[in-house]
């Protein structure tokens, strides 16, 4: 996401990128991947229950079938908790499509 402080702001952003990626697909493809970078994000940054809300009703109404798989890099662990709290009011299929990753810690 843009780093704004405006959920409007945030959401119109999203919106562009997802319009921008479905102009880009080569022709037959409908489905898009997503790699969410969380490297350097804050706790305090963080995205208000209405902001998230609405996020996903725009996703699932106006993007429906759009998202192949979406891979969240390194996002803090309590995403994981929420994540699972979000799913009964997503479709099941859509809940599977998000895989968490974090990076391996070096052994010293």
């Amino acid at each position: 996401m843009q780093n704004t402080n405006s959920p409007e702001g945030n959401i119109r952003h999203l919106v562009y990128l997802i319009e921008n990626g479905i102009l880009n697909l080569p022709e037959g493809q409908e489905q898009m991947s997503w790699l969410v970078d969380f490297s350097g994000f804050s706790l305090n940054t963080n995205v208000s229950v209405k902001t998230a809300r609405d996020i996903i009703y725009i996703l699932q109404n106006h993007y429906p079938e759009r998202l192949a798989v979406a891979f969240l890099y390194n996002p803090p662990r309590i995403f994981q908790a929420f994540w699972k709290a979000v799913k009964y009011f997503l479709d099941p299929k859509t809940f599977q499509k998000v895989k968490f990753v974090y990076p391996k810690v070096k052994k010293v």
